[in-house]
C-alpha cells in the first residue's frame, strides 16, 4: 500500500511540474510573440511622447532670455551691386559663433539635466496593436519604461526675401537639430528634431535679384566649408 500511496505521490508530483512548466513556456511565447507584435505601436507611442518633450523644451529655453545679452546688429554682411541689389550674405564668424557657442552650450546643459530626470513610462492596453479601433483599448495595462540619449547640433541660417517696394527682409535663425535614440528593454530606435527660432529680423534697402527665386538662403555650415575649401 506504501509503495502505491508513494507512486501516486510521485505521479501527481510529475503531473504538477509538467503543468507549471507547460504554463511558464506558454507565458513566455506568448509574451514574446506579443512583445514583438507590439513593439511598432510603442514606438510609434514612444516617439510622440519625445517629440512633445524636447519641442516643449526648446521652446522654452531658446528665448530672448538667452540671447538679450548678445549684439545681433551686424551679425550679417550684405554684399550688393552697384545697382543696390543685394548679390551675397556673409555671417561675421566671430559674432556668430560666440551665438552658437552659447545657445549650444546652454541647451546641451539643459539637455542633458532633462534627459537625467526624464525616463518615462508607456502605459499601453495589451491590445494596443490590434488593428480594430474597438479592441484597441481593451485589456489589463502594460508599463514599459523607456530612456532618452540624444546628440544636439545647432547653425545659424539667414533667409532674405523682398518686401515691399525697394527693400528685403533679412531673417536669422537658430536652426537646431536634436537627434535622439529610444533605449528601453525591448525598443532602441533613432528619430530626429529639426527645430528653428527666428532670433532676428530687419528691412534692408535693396532688393534680391529674379535669379534668386523666392530669395536668399545662407547658413554658417556652408561658409564654413567654404573657407576651409579655399
Amino acid at each position: 500500500m506504501n509503495r502505491i500511496r508513494k507512486r501516486k505521490r510521485l505521479k501527481l508530483k510529475t503531473k504538477i511540474l509538467i503543468i507549471i512548466s507547460l504554463i511558464i513556456s506558454l507565458t513566455y511565447f506568448f509574451m514574446h510573440y506579443y512583445l514583438n507584435s507590439i513593439n511598432p505601436r510603442i514606438v510609434e507611442v514612444a516617439n510622440q511622447k519625445v517629440n512633445q518633450t524636447y519641442r516643449y523644451f526648446l521652446s522654452s529655453n531658446v528665448s530672448y532670455d538667452l540671447l538679450k545679452n548678445l549684439d545681433l546688429e551686424d551679425l550679417l554682411i550684405i554684399n550688393k551691386n552697384a545697382e543696390g541689389e543685394i548679390l551675397n550674405v556673409d555671417f561675421d564668424l566671430d559674432r556668430s559663433y560666440k551665438i552658437l557657442d552659447i545657445v549650444t552650450n546652454e541647451l546641451t546643459r539643459d539637455i542633458t539635466n532633462l534627459e537625467n530626470n526624464s525616463s518615462f513610462y508607456l502605459e499601453l492596453p495589451l491590445l494596443s496593436n490590434s488593428k480594430y479601433a474597438l479592441l484597441s483599448n481593451l485589456g489589463p495595462k502594460i508599463y514599459v519604461q523607456v530612456n532618452m540619449m540624444s546628440n544636439l547640433l545647432t547653425n545659424l541660417e539667414t533667409k532674405i526675401t523682398n518686401y515691399g517696394i525697394n527693400n528685403a527682409l533679412a531673417e536669422i535663425y537658430i536652426t537646431i537639430e536634436l537627434d535622439y535614440e529610444l533605449l528601453s528593454p525591448i525598443i532602441k530606435t533613432m528619430d530626429a528634431i529639426n527645430y528653428d527660432v527666428l532670433i532676428s529680423s530687419k528691412i534692408l534697402n535693396g532688393r534680391v535679384p529674379a535669379i534668386y527665386g523666392d530669395g536668399l538662403t545662407k547658413n554658417l555650415t556652408d561658409i564654413r566649408q567654404n573657407l576651409s575649401t579655399n
